[in-house]
């Protein structure tokens, strides 16, 4: 379970992914990229910490 002390500066880690996708939804050229991005981070000791929204 994540912990509700408050972390600042680079104490987290987030996660993203960077996809780049070359087509539309009509299977024509329209480069775009999509980045999912966590709601949090990981710390040194690898415990994921939720962010409030």
């Amino acid at each position: 379970m994540a912990s509700k002390t408050a972390l600042t500066g680079d104490e987290l880690v987030p996660g993203i992914i960077v996809v780049v996708q070359t087509f539309g939804d009509r299977i024509n050229f329209h480069p775009h990229r999509h980045l999912p991005v966590t709601e949090g981070g990981v710390d040194k000791a690898g415990i994921f910490h939720s962010l409030p929204a």
